[in-house]
């Protein structure tokens, strides 16, 4: 859970641009200090923030173990709505705590009936999730762990949820290989990054202190009058 709870840091603040990221988790609500909490019948699931800085230069290993510790921390305000929390930390009430959430299950339903045996092996278990952020993980535990992604459209292209996965894939890989730093975890597939490689032209001297607005009028005034950009029978000069 938290080597998960790690790459979808580190996809969020890849996307986003921002160090410190915010995204939802869930919390069983059975290992608090409610007496039997593991033996009541009911969900008792609630949806906390994670708030976490993603440093480049920390080292990957105590940066997940500093963020299982945080996790852990997590259980004494299991029970805590968003409502009061927005209260506590004075956000803003008309905007939400996070935008993406990651949920956990450390059981995969289809597994677990198979591994009954008899009528119950043949059987298939599915969830149809309605999620009520931009963007949710499921994550279904096991010998092999099961990811789901659900996204909202508009808010979120078809195209860039479907690349997604695979970008989280490439970051759970780079992890379970031993990465060193935080800063070193690759986002790009082999595939994505090979096509960006192909689009790469040859190297350029750039001097220093130079502007990117100041290199586009350099590159422009010998050339004004040069076709930029062509489009079917229309043209747009530099």
């Amino acid at each position: 859970n938290v080597v998960l709870q790690g790459a979808w840091a580190v996809l969020v603040s890849r996307y986003s641009g921002e160090r410190r990221v915010v995204f939802g988790v869930v919390k069983s609500g059975r290992r608090s200090c409610i007496p039997d909490a593991d033996r009541l019948v009911g969900v008792l699931l609630n949806t906390l923030p994670m708030v976490v800085d993603v440093d480049p230069e920390a080292e990957v290993v105590a940066w997940l173990g500093a963020l299982r510790q945080q996790w852990e921390a997590l259980r004494a305000h299991e029970h805590s709505s968003q409502v009061r929390i927005k209260e506590w930390s004075g956000f803003d009430a008309r905007l939400p705590l996070f935008e993406s959430l990651v949920c956990y299950e450390g059981v995969n339903s289809t597994g677990a009936l198979g591994a009954l045996g008899g009528d119950e092996s043949c059987r298939h278990a599915d969830a149809l999730n309605q999620p009520a952020v931009p963007v949710s993980l499921n994550a279904y535990g096991g010998r092999r762990v099961l990811l789901r992604v659900n996204h909202l459209e508009p808010r979120v292209d078809h195209d860039a949820a479907a690349r997604l996965p695979g970008h989280l894939q490439t970051l759970l890989l780079a992890l379970a290989s031993g990465a060193r730093r935080v800063g070193d975890l690759p986002l790009l597939t082999p595939d994505e990054r090979r096509r960006a490689l192909a689009l790469r032209g040859p190297a350029t001297d750039i001097p220093r202190g130079a502007t990117v607005h100041g290199l586009i009028e350099a590159e422009c005034t010998p050339t004004a009058q040069a076709v930029a950009a062509r489009w079917g029978a229309g043209r747009l000069t530099f």
